[in-house]
């Protein structure tokens, strides 16, 4: 994902290629609005495998309103498919954030599904548009605490998704030996109850949009992932897998902070579990760190990105 940065679509392709990718994910094509994808073709040329993302919207700042005419959503969908001819295409993007969709999971089951049959009549993989990374940590983090609270602790203070104070370390590891402070564990024990309990409309309705997109015949289980301990990404597609029994892929891994490690180790342990593909956002955005600066520069994260890549290649 390099859509931030400025210039031409084939400067950002010749990024994608520096950084030694093999599949590219343009921004999303608007299907409400002129359905146009600029770096679709330079990706193409290059030999690049799409990823392609479409709303149900005019605008890419626009929340995407539920299908009204199931027909004419099919008919320009397929024009769009036709034109970019994309490997894998996504259906809306983070649809449980109301900024980005504006329906319920059972209108959105209604648009993957509607989508999927025309990707699917096509030769063309479909997939839902991935909870967003706060999303899904909470989805897990719930779904694990019904079967071991001890576990799921663990998890949301590793990941940094539960803060708890006075632990002495917001990466403080849960043992299950007699030797832990008593307090340590109490407080945070106590502190993931409580984030479940806040946050529960949220994660209710997180996973309300996970099982919809499931439910519509999709090729993949698609999810977005940014948090902390690579590690913990395994027990993310546990819980995936458990709720959307296919094949997990990924068209939105990043960061949140500039580590070189936990760039090679996430994307390692993900290449491990077999997910594919596996998208990158190469950019700077919002509380998140990417692969290269404005002008395509590599920066830290971009060169291990860059070795681990040529190295997976390899092998």
């Amino acid at each position: 994902m390099l859509g931030n940065i400025g210039g031409s679509p084939q400067k950002r392709i010749e990024v994608a290629k520096q950084l030694g990718a093999t599949w590219y994910r343009p921004e999303a094509v608007q299907l409400a609005g002129e359905a146009k994808c600029e770096d679709c073709d330079a990706a193409t040329a290059a030999g690049l495998k799409l990823v392609l993302v479409v709303r149900n919207s005019s605008a890419l700042n626009k929340p995407s309103a539920p299908v009204s005419d199931a027909t004419a959503f099919q008919q320009k969908l397929k024009a769009a498919l036709e034109r970019y001819k994309p490997a894998i295409v996504v259906v809306e993007n983070e649809p449980e954030d109301q900024k980005n969709f504006a329906g319920t999971p059972e209108e959105y089951a209604l648009e993957v599904k509607a989508a999927c049959d025309v990707a699917h009549a096509m030769n063309i993989k479909c997939t839902d548009g991935g909870l967003s990374s706060p999303a899904i940590a909470g989805v897990v983090l719930d779904e694990v605490w019904k079967r071991d609270q001890l576990q799921a602790a663990d998890f949301g203070i590793k990941t940094e998704i539960v803060r708890a104070k006075g632990t002495g370390s917001s990466f403080q590891v849960l043992g299950r030996s007699t030797g832990n402070d008593p307090k340590v564990q109490e407080a945070i024990m106590k502190a993931t109850g409580s984030y479940i309990e806040k946050h529960r409309a949220e994660i209710d309705r997180s996973r309300a949009f996970l099982l919809a997109g499931a439910s519509a015949n999709p090729d993949y289980a698609n999810f977005h992932w940014y948090e902390l301990r690579p590690e913990e990404v395994t027990t993310v597609l546990d819980i995936l897998g458990r709720l959307n029994k296919r094949q997990p892929m990924s068209d939105e891994i990043g960061q949140t902070e500039d580590r070189a490690f936990e760039t090679t180790e996430k994307l390692r342990l993900l290449v491990e579990a077999g997910v594919r593909p596996i998208i990158w956002n190469g950019v700077d955005g919002k509380d998140k760190v990417g692969l290269v600066d404005k002008n395509g520069n590599l920066k830290t994260n971009g060169r291990a990105f860059q070795n681990a890549a040529q190295k997976l290649a390899s092998e």
